[in-house]
C-alpha cells in the first residue's frame, strides 16, 4: 500500500486538499503543475469570456483539457499502430527473402 500525504493546491478561488504519494515526489510536482495550468487557463478564459458565469468558464476549461487528452491518446494509439505495422512489414520482408 502506498503511503499518502496531504497537500493543498488552489484552482480559481478554491483551495483543494489532495493526497499524493509520500514516496514519489514527482506526483506532487505533477499535481501542482496541473493546478497552475488549470488556474492560468481559468484566468485567460475569465478575461476572454467576462460575460460568462464561473461554472460556464470551468466547464469550458474542462472540455478543452478533455479534448487535448483525447487527441494525445489518439496520437499515441496511431504511433503504436504504426509500430505494429512496421514490425509486421519487416517480418513479411524476411519471409519473402
Amino acid at each position: 500500500m502506498t503511503t499518502k500525504r496531504m497537500i493543498h493546491v488552489s484552482v480559481g478561488d478554491t483551495k483543494l486538499p489532495l493526497r499524493v504519494s509520500a514516496t514519489d515526489p514527482t506526483e506532487e510536482e505533477v499535481v501542482r503543475l496541473a493546478a497552475k495550468l488549470i488556474d492560468k487557463r481559468l484566468k485567460d478564459y475569465q478575461i476572454k469570456f467576462s460575460d460568462k458565469q464561473k461554472n460556464d468558464i470551468l466547464a469550458m476549461v474542462l472540455l478543452e483539457f478533455a479534448k487535448e487528452l483525447i487527441l494525445e491518446k489518439q496520437k499515441k494509439e496511431v504511433l503504436i499502430d504504426q509500430d505494429a505495422i512496421e514490425r509486421i512489414h519487416q517480418k513479411l520482408q524476411l519471409l519473402n527473402h
